[in-house]
């Protein structure tokens, strides 16, 4: 292949894509590659193919093979055939290092692994093209998807990095507006990341207040039940104080009831030794006896219901 044709080829294909129309007339391509370029450019994809192909089955084209093969690389990418894909560009690259499409073909599969999710290996081809070939009009585009590499695996600082280069070196750029989208977007997930951020801390304070809500209201019911079990134990001290007394005052009281009815017991016998006929030893007692006989039968049953009042309490505080 001549030098003056890659020139040409060169000249070509940037102006497809910095002027987006293309002179396919001017580049003095055979009439099967510009058929091609043509039906491509047109979304005629299946065409576009048909002329390609046609170029690899003529032998008297043999010299346009790399461009037949760099394009159906290129139109089945378009497709999203990602398989045929790489097998033509991958088959173009390894056969034909010289062409003068290798840079854009080199960027082509960059994309093309960014396209399949294989993020780390299209980093790596896009910035071998960055380093092999730094004044191809595709070095923007390059960037671009390195950056929509370090997005997609959630390097967000780094792929800020690279679209803010992309703003500042290439204000001109065809992906100069996706750019600064994507610089918005990280901003509001980095606002995003911050709010999630709050939102958990505040979550665990929460989750903190009402650990040691819980760990308090336990703290206060045993301290509580504790209370309440000394205060029965000294009530039932109290109580059990008091029934002491109130059994000892009984005592007292029967002691003196039975004294009372032993002197009247002696009364009524000495009376019936000189009482007249017919008057009995219970008409003999005196007035003042009966009150006193009565004064303590009712203390005595007074203290009988204090007793009984405070036994109830002892066991009430036991319950």
């Amino acid at each position: 292949m001549t030098e003056a044709r890659r020139n040409t080829l060169f000249l070509l294909f940037a102006a497809l894509v910095v002027l987006s129309a293309p002179d396919l007339a001017a580049a003095n391509l055979p009439g099967e590659v510009e058929q091609g370029i043509t039906a491509y450019q047109d979304g005629l994809y299946t065409e576009a193919l048909r002329s390609f192909r046609s170029v690899l089955t003529d032998s008297r084209l043999e010299d346009y093979q790399d461009d037949a093969y760099f394009w159906i690389g290129k139109t089945y990418l378009a497709q999203g055939d990602y398989d045929e894909a790489t097998r033509h560009l991958e088959y173009f690259l390894s056969s034909f290092p010289e062409s003068p499409l290798r840079p854009e073909g080199l960027y082509q599969k960059g994309r093309l692994l960014y396209l399949q999710r294989d993020f780390e290996s299209a980093i790596q081809i896009l910035y071998s093209f960055i380093q092999d070939y730094p004044r191809d009009v595709y070095i923007a585009n390059a960037y671009f998807w390195i950056g929509e590499s370090l997005y997609s695996t959630g390097h967000l600082d780094e792929a800020e990095e690279v679209f803010r280069f992309i703003d500042e070196k290439y204000p001109s750029s065809y992906k100069i507006e996706a750019a600064r989208f994507r610089l918005q977007l990280i901003q509001f997930k980095h606002r995003e990341n911050e709010l999630v951020k709050l939102l958990k801390i505040s979550h665990e304070e929460y989750l903190r207040a009402v650990e040691e809500f819980i760990q308090r209201e336990k703290a206060y019911e045993q301290a509580l039940s504790e209370y309440q079990k000394r205060l029965a134990v000294v009530l039932s001290e109290d109580f059990q104080e008091e029934l002491d007394r109130l059994t000892a005052r009984v005592k007292e009281q029967q002691i003196t009831i039975s004294e009372l009815e032993e002197q009247n017991r002696l009364l009524r016998n000495q009376a019936g030794d000189t009482a007249p006929v017919g008057e009995t030893s219970a008409s003999r007692i005196s007035p003042t006896d009966t009150d006193v006989i009565r004064e303590l039968l009712d203390m005595k049953a007074e203290a009988l219901e204090l007793k009984e009042y405070y036994l109830g309490l002892i066991e009430r505080s036991g319950q």
